[in-house]
């Protein structure tokens, strides 16, 4: 990780990378493609940060948009983001009810399987300080 990250920036970085550790290994990275996996891995690390309140801008709309990510394949791969926030959320000791800051422009429930996640933060800034994470 990059020394010049916030520690928020610092903190996502590390659950996206966590969230390919525990989504894409073995065969299910075979069978999915770079973009399922960026994408799955980003909303991973803002469901993450958002349900402990912390604000890390449009970072992962615009992550998710560089690898092609769009409200589709979020939602295909909601089970798979739910299941891996959780279980990171539940390790760190998270409320797994806690409510994604206001701010955020975002909806989820990790307690209802049929909850859309949006990424939409309504900024539209830029990927700013936040390294590219495309060694995975």
């Amino acid at each position: 990780m990059a020394s010049s990250q916030s520690p928020a920036e610092e903190f996502a970085t590390l659950a996206h990378e966590i969230a390919h550790e525990m989504m894409h290994r073995d065969e299910r990275r075979r069978s999915t493609t770079k973009r399922v996996r960026e994408t799955e891995a980003e909303a991973v690390a803002f469901v993450v940060c958002s349900a402990i309140g912390l604000e890390i801008g449009s970072a992962a709309q615009d992550y998710i948009g560089l690898y092609g990510g769009d409200a589709k394949l979020l939602s295909e791969s909601l089970e798979y983001i739910q299941r891996a926030a959780s279980q990171i959320l539940n390790a760190i000791g998270a409320e797994k009810s806690a409510a994604p800051p206001a701010s955020c422009g975002s909806s989820y429930s990790p307690s209802t399987p049929s909850t859309t996640l949006s990424i939409s933060p309504p900024c539209g800034g830029s990927h700013g300080s936040r390294p590219c994470r495309s060694v995975i």
